[in-house]
């Protein structure tokens, strides 16, 4: 099989179990990256020593910003660094959640 450089929709692609993300976009920008295989046993291992010795911990932060757009709530995370489970998580762009109103 040879892999092709192809564009789907978020919902496609979580739903598609063969597609392999590499960038997703959220308002034109890109706040996930993926450049590490998932094949690494290496990576697997350096990431279970550099939780076992630090744990999760925050790089730069994710400065959060709350929008009130009519009835809608939404939290803007701007990008940071983190380490969740030793694995590096970064985003460089502003991701927004919608919250859902408490009850």
């Amino acid at each position: 099989m040879i892999p092709t450089l192809a564009v789907l929709d978020t919902a496609e692609a979580d739903v598609d179990s063969t597609f392999f993300t590499l960038v997703r976009y959220q308002n034109g920008s890109a706040v996930q990256l993926r450049d590490v295989t998932q094949f690494n046993s290496i990576n697997e291992e350096l990431a279970k020593r550099t939780y076992e010795e630090s744990g999760n911990y925050i790089v730069d932060k994710f400065k959060i910003d709350i929008d009130r757009r009519g009835t809608d709530i939404k939290a803007l995370v701007n990008s940071g660094i983190a380490y969740v489970k030793g694995y590096r998580v970064e985003t460089s762009g502003k991701i927004d959640f919608t919250l859902d109103p408490v009850t």
